[in-house]
């Protein structure tokens, strides 16, 4: 059974479930790392994102800062409310993916 996660990102940033409660997030910047790739349309090199997000961080800090809330980001995606697990991880080492299909 499919649930689908629908983004809307013409005016204020919308993210619903086909069935059941939306995910609630812990932060804007949360919100921002889901849509930012799929707006793109491509994965993003973490390096961007941190330059992107934390510009005034050092790397280390700033990585740190993304692995937070990337893991922050990927707990609502744990437990999708019909159940199932998330097929596919949200990040990998180098980058983030723009869909569950990369």
């Amino acid at each position: 059974m499919k649930n689908i996660l629908t983004l809307n990102l013409l005016g204020p940033v919308e993210i619903k479930w086909e069935k059941g409660q939306p995910p609630r997030f812990r932060s804007p910047t949360a919100v921002a790392l889901l849509c930012y790739p799929v707006a793109e349309n491509r994965p993003l090199a973490r390096t961007l994102l941190t330059a992107h997000f934390w510009p005034d961080q050092a790397e280390e800090q700033a990585r740190a800062e993304l692995r937070r809330v990337l893991h922050n980001l990927s707990t609502p995606f744990a437990k999708r409310p019909c159940g199932q697990e998330f097929p596919t991880p949200l990040t990998d080492q180098h980058r983030i993916p723009a869909g569950p299909d990369e």
